[in-house]
């Protein structure tokens, strides 16, 4: 368990330049964001808070996983929500042109393209930190979502500043208060759902989280990766065969933890596409064509029941598919159950919260706006990004 504060509030930051590291990315393209804003609206305490002390930001975040340096992947289409929300915004394409806008004193936040744009990222390349540093006095991590990796803006950058001149941000010290009491006090039944894509990452950190679990619930289409490792029918769902090994793994791990696994009975599919008919078939009868998308209705009323029994519930992965509204029946559900149990509950991951925003159902627990990041802190891998600020 990681205890830090946000030392923001005592900082003195009056007329100082504050690099603020954040995670502004989201599943949807960069121009199509405004209806998953999740990430975006989360940021706004700590600029709020480096504003009210007469600080001048510079905000860092990546987006997607560029090759190069591709136009629709660039930050500056995320000018226009900041300007919306009142902000003074202007665009550095590179850590010098933060220099040059800095002196003008146009702008409350310069927004840096994105991150990942430069090669010296995620090489954690020590040259290319120092070009950033150059740029501020005050360093601030509130990119929890990040928090797993290692680059240069999130685990050589801050080394560059003095511990008096570095912090977490508000978002950061939100997401470790909620998290902390699942890794000390969970109460049990405690209760995971995991779902989506990712293997290589999810598979291993489930492993890892098995002690502290009870039941474990793998949805779609993760629970395919899973079928094709025991020799179950799978049709054309989506399956990432690098995996079956470990998903076997963990399969006998779960059995040795007494840890109950329960994959779909049902499924919601479709033939070769979204687009065609949506049908109800048993897993055993998945033929050849069909795509699993989302749990059936027999696989909705038991896992319901698991969730509404538990007494702390993760969920890394909701059934079905944002875009079309006739998979999400399942989700509905489930989310609906989740407002009514009196345990706790975190969501993670930008699909489920996606998911959760879409269906209005905000009020199911605390959401949490790292994905891959929630899970790995929950089965107790290091976050490397946050080592420089332990108490």
């Amino acid at each position: 368990m990681i205890k830090i504060h946000s030392t923001l509030r005592k900082s003195n930051l009056k007329n100082k330049r504050v690099f603020v590291r954040a995670d502004l990315n989201t599943n949807q393209t960069i121009k199509a964001f405004s209806k998953n804003d999740f990430r975006l609206k989360n940021i706004v305490p700590t600029l709020n808070l480096i504003l009210k002390k007469g600080g001048t930001i510079i905000l860092c975040s990546h987006y997607g996983r560029p090759m190069n340096q591709e136009p629709e992947l660039s930050t500056q289409h995320l000018i226009p929500w900041f300007k919306e929300q009142g902000f003074t915004i202007g665009f550095a394409a590179t850590p010098e042109d933060i220099q040059v806008l800095s002196e003008q004193e146009k702008y409350s936040i310069i927004m840096l393209e994105n991150i990942r744009f430069f090669a010296g990222e995620e090489a954690c390349d020590l040259s290319f930190a120092k070009r950033l540093a150059a740029c501020a006095d005050y360093y601030v991590n509130d990119a929890f979502g990040s928090c797993h990796r290692k680059s240069a803006s999130l685990t050589v950058l801050p080394t560059l500043f003095t511990k008096e001149n570095r912090s977490i941000g508000l978002l950061v010290e939100n997401e470790l208060r909620h998290l902390n009491p699942l890794l000390t006090h969970q109460k049990h039944p405690f209760v995971v759902m995991i779902g989506g894509i990712k293997g290589a990452t999810k598979i291993p950190l489930l492993h890892d989280l098995l002690p502290k679990l009870d039941t474990l619930l793998i949805t779609t289409p993760l629970c395919f990766t899973f079928f094709a490792a025991m020799g179950k029918k799978t049709g054309k769902s989506y399956t990432e065969n690098n995996m079956l090994s470990a998903a076997k793994k963990l399969l006998i791990e779960a059995k040795k933890q007494n840890v109950t696994i329960f994959f779909p009975d049902d499924f919601q599919v479709t033939e070769a596409s979204f687009e065609t008919p949506k049908k109800i078939h048993l897993a055993s009868q998945l033929g050849p064509k069909d795509v699993g998308i989302s749990i059936g209705p027999d696989t909705t009323d038991r896992w319901k029941q698991k969730l509404l029994e538990a007494k702390t519930i993760f969920i890394n992965g909701l059934p079905g598919n944002p875009q079309y509204v006739e998979t999400l029946e399942s989700t509905r559900i489930l989310l609906h159950a989740l407002q009514r149990i009196s345990g706790t509950t975190v969501i993670g991951g930008g699909d489920s919260i996606s998911l959760v925003n879409q269906l209005g159902c905000d009020d199911v627990g605390y959401l949490s706006t790292g994905g891959g990041a929630t899970l790995a802190y929950l089965s107790g891998q290091v976050l490397f990004a946050l080592t420089f600020f332990e108490d």
